[in-house]
C-alpha cells in the first residue's frame, strides 16, 4: 500500500515538473561581450576573451589571451592577438606549388579547429562570427598572381594589407612569442629558440618573426612582419638557405560580435 501511495506521489510531482514554464533564456543566457580597456603600454585598445596555454606551466592552466582592438564597427571588433601564440610553419610543406594559398593552408586548419576548439568555450565560440575572408593579390612584379580563393573562417591571420593599415609603424608591428610557444619549437625543431636570436641586436632578441596570409614572391610563399617590424616577402633564395626555417609567429586574428 505504501508503495502504491509512493508511486503515485512520484507520478504527480513528475507532472507537474511537466507543466512548469521556465521563462525564455533561463536555462542559458548569452555570454556578456568582453570589455575593450585602455593601457599606457599598449598602443590599442585591447580586450581579454579565451583561454590559452602561454607561461608553459602547465599545472596552473590556461592564461587568459589578450586582444588588440584593431578596429570597432557594426557592433563587432576586430582583433589580434597581443603576441605570437605559436610557432610554426604556415604550412607543413614550403615549396614552388601554386595549390598552397592560405585556402589550403595548415595553419588555417589548425587556427580553425584545434586552436578554436582549445581557446574558447562553446559560449564563447557564439561571439565568433564566422567572416569571409579576401585575399587579394598583390599588384607588383615581385609578388606571385595565382588568385587565392576567398575563404569562410572564424579565425584567420591578417593580409599584408590589414597589417599595413591597422599597425602603422615597425616598433607596432613587432611582436614575440610566448614561453608555450617557444617551448613548442624547442619540441619541434630539437633546438632552443634562443639560438636563432643569438646574431641579432639585443633590442630585437625576443622579437619573433609572423606570419601574414598574403602570398610572396613565388606560388606556395607569403609574407611575414619580421622582427625588426618590417613586412617581408618569401623569394625563392629563402628555399635553399638553411637559416630559414619558416617556423614564425601565429597571430591569431578574428572578429567579436559586441552586441548584448
Amino acid at each position: 500500500m505504501k508503495t502504491a501511495k509512493m508511486v503515485s506521489w512520484l507520478l504527480a510531482v513528475i507532472l507537474l515538473l511537466g507543466c512548469t514554464v521556465f521563462p525564455a533564456g533561463a536555462e542559458e543566457e548569452r555570454l556578456p561581450p568582453p570589455e575593450i580597456m585602455e593601457r599606457e603600454d599598449l598602443n590599442f585598445p585591447y580586450l581579454i576573451f579565451g583561454s590559452y596555454e602561454q607561461d608553459n606551466n602547465l599545472e596552473n592552466g590556461p592564461e587568459p589571451i589578450e586582444w588588440l582592438v584593431l578596429k570597432e564597427e557594426d557592433g563587432r571588433a576586430l582583433v589580434l592577438s597581443r603576441y605570437s601564440l605559436a610557432l610554426m610553419k604556415y604550412h607543413h610543406t614550403v615549396a614552388i606549388d601554386p595549390s598552397v594559398t592560405w585556402e589550403t593552408w595548415e595553419s588555417r586548419a589548425w587556427l580553425n579547429g584545434e586552436f578554436l576548439e582549445t581557446a574558447f568555450s562553446e559560449a564563447e565560440q557564439e561571439r565568433i562570427p564566422t567572416v569571409t575572408v579576401e585575399t587579394p593579390i598583390i599588384h607588383d612584379p615581385e609578388f606571385t598572381k595565382v588568385p587565392v580563393n576567398d575563404t569562410k573562417d572564424k579565425l584567420f591571420l591578417l593580409s599584408m594589407q590589414e597589417a599595413s593599415r591597422y599597425l602603422k609603424g615597425g616598433r607596432v608591428r613587432r611582436c614575440q612569442p610566448t614561453a608555450y610557444a617557444i617551448a613548442g619549437y624547442a619540441a619541434e625543431m630539437g633546438q632552443d629558440w634562443e639560438t636563432v636570436m643569438y646574431w641579432r641586436r639585443e633590442e630585437y632578441r625576443g622579437n619573433c618573426n609572423w606570419h601574414l596570409r598574403s602570398q610572396g614572391g613565388f606560388p606556395g610563399s607569403n609574407m611575414v612582419v619580421n622582427y625588426i617590424g618590417s613586412i617581408g616577402y618569401m623569394s625563392k633564395g629563402h628555399l635553399n638557405n638553411t637559416k630559414y626555417d619558416f617556423m614564425y609567429g601565429i597571430r591569431p586574428a578574428m572578429w567579436i560580435d559586441l552586441t548584448p
